[in-house]
């Protein structure tokens, strides 16, 4: 058996174990219980012969690697570990047996090295290309991984493809190529900025920058490409804000993509792209879009997906009839989503819905037609939603597409002494009935005493659900007697619901249980204590048990 895992130099043993068990076991990782996952990889090698390749390792703690090594010692004698790494401390860590360093190729031969890997012959490139490639390849230190993934000139003289770690500078020369269409950099991590002789690469289309995470800036000559269709920029971490020359008409860029671009922190306030299908700006800094996306009726993708300092969405974004995805989930700091987001009747993905309080935030009636809803749905601050008919009339029930549904009243620190209406709030829930094939819910901050009809008398018809958490439910007293009927059930999470009492006798049928944890719950806690509580045999059979 052989198995390749690339490590990379984000080092985590939990993860790490997460792809060798995908590779291995060939299950998703997400789906398990981390602490089962070694067992099964053990299981799995038990007494086979195996070639594991561990490629591009950083890591130089000795105790992570050991307690990563552990998990395969169960194969064959003859077992083989080839681990690839750039740090020769790494090799002396993991006490390899022989250790061979490869050297760095010449110029002639990393030359000779490109054309082959490109497929390109030297006497069919011009001479403006060869020097470009050649300044290029002078900056790859004779790398024979990073020569060999520049992808080279491909087809027409038309593209340059560059994956190398050792890229710093980049040569005004690429000026010349006049025709080039596409210029991608990948890994370029130490390279700072581009040259502003870009802007000469009219026919430049696509300028793909993943991840080349020191660059500050883009040159202001970018503005010249008229012809730009695709300008990608995603994981550069030092990138604030685009140049102060990025405005005016791109009449072709059909995408822009800032996704990981972690300190990005605004869009130009005037813009036009008359043609833009998506905009990425998931897991930067941006707190609001600029009024002109809810101009471009061509929008399908707009992603903010955590999007940690975003508080609001413009009012027009009603407009975009053609959105099929604004991804949302994740922005913790959103106050509202505003009214007209009903209007959005091809949106899929979503992710999150904020229930505001003002005159012009949409109300959670407004979900009611968008019945293409799928994944994953947060309704946050439903302790602003006043009306259980409104509730209704969102008609989750109908959406069979989403498969995570988290309802959420916890109040904010500053909302303490707001009130909450017991009846209300149990009359809101009791409408907020989710498709039958939910996978995983989540209630958190309800306040009611008692579940509703569907997840009390009702509940042997969610037949996919996975996945139950319950938080800070203060004043629920029981549990469904009929969770036993969750034959799917993975996994049950219970905290802060200090009025529980006692867990239903028929959590002892739930065969397929391999998670329940519970906190912040003093009776559950001295009840089910591990050995020693009067009813621990009611959940002894369950693989993982966690009490706090």
């Amino acid at each position: 058996m052989i198995f390749w895992v690339y490590v990379s130099q984000d080092f985590d043993v939990d993860k790490l174990i997460g792809r060798l068990f995908e590779t291995i076991v060939r299950k998703k990782s997400n789906l398990q219980v981390e602490q089962n996952m070694p067992r099964e990889i053990s299981n799995k090698l038990g007494g086979k012969k195996f070639l594991l390749v561990l490629d591009d390792a950083w890591h130089r703690a000795k105790r992570g690697w050991e307690q990563f090594m552990v998990n395969l010692k169960s194969g064959a004698p003859g077992s083989k570990i080839l681990l690839t790494t750039r740090d020769l401390k790494v090799a002396e860590i993991v006490k390899s047996r022989h250790i061979f360093e490869l050297g760095m190729l010449s110029e002639d031969e990393s030359w000779s090295l490109f054309l082959k890997s490109s497929g390109c012959v030297e006497e069919d490139l011009g001479f403006q290309y060869i020097e470009v490639g050649k300044e290029i390849l002078n900056r790859c230190s004779g790398v024979p991984l990073a020569i060999r993934t520049l992808g080279g000139i491909l087809s027409e003289n038309k593209e340059i493809s560059i994956r190398c770690k050792g890229l710093v500078t980049f040569p005004e020369s690429i000026g010349k190529l006049r025709k080039l269409r596409t210029l991608e950099l990948n890994y370029a991590d130490d390279l700072e900025s581009l040259p502003q002789s870009i802007g000469d690469c009219q026919d430049l289309q696509s300028l793909i920058l993943y991840p080349c995470r020191k660059i500050r800036e883009i040159p202001g000559t970018i503005c010249k490409i008229k012809n730009l269709r695709a300008l990608h920029i995603s994981e550069c971490s030092f990138l604030k804000q685009f140049p102060s020359e990025f405005t005016g008409v791109f009449s072709n860029l059909q995408t822009i993509n800032l996704a990981n671009a972690t300190q990005f922190q605004e869009l130009p306030s005037t813009l036009s792209c008359p043609l833009l299908c998506t905009l990425d700006l998931s897991r930067t800094k941006v707190t609001m879009l600029p009024p002109w996306v809810t101009t471009i009726g061509t929008l399908e993708c707009i992603n903010l997906e955590f999007c940690f300092k975003l508080v609001e969405l413009p009012k027009g974004i009603g407009s975009l009839k053609r959105l099929a995805v604004l991804n949302i989930k994740g922005c913790s700091k959103l106050r509202c989503v505003p009214s007209g987001i009903g209007k959005l009747t091809r949106l899929t993905q979503l992710g999150l819905f904020v229930v505001g309080c003002g005159r012009d935030d949409a109300r959670i009636s407004e979900l009611e037609n968008l019945d293409r809803l799928s994944g994953k749905l947060e309704i946050r601050n439903l302790k602003y939603l006043k009306d259980p008919c409104d509730a209704k009339k969102a008609c989750l029930k109908q959406k069979n597409g989403i498969k995570t549904l988290v309802l959420d009243w916890s109040l904010d620190k500053e909302e303490k002494e707001l009130a909450s209406d017991v009846e209300q709030e149990q009359g809101v829930l009791s409408a907020l009935e989710p498709p039958s094939q939910i996978e995983s819910l989540k209630i958190k901050g309800y306040q009611g005493p008692c579940l509703p009809r569907w997840l009390m008398e009702q509940i042997g018809h969610l037949t996919s659900l996975e996945s139950l958490d319950l938080v800070y439910c203060g004043a629920l007293a029981e549990l469904p007697e009929g969770i036993g009927q969750l034959s799917a059930l993975r996994r049950l999470f219970i905290q802060g619901c200090p009025a529980l009492q006692c867990l239903p006798q028929s959590i002892q049928r739930l065969t397929a249980l391999q998670s329940l944890v519970i906190a912040e719950c003093r009776a559950l806690a001295s009840r089910y204590k591990q050995g020693v509580g009067p009813e621990w045999h009611l959940i002894s059979h369950i693989p993982f048990v966690r009490i706090s």
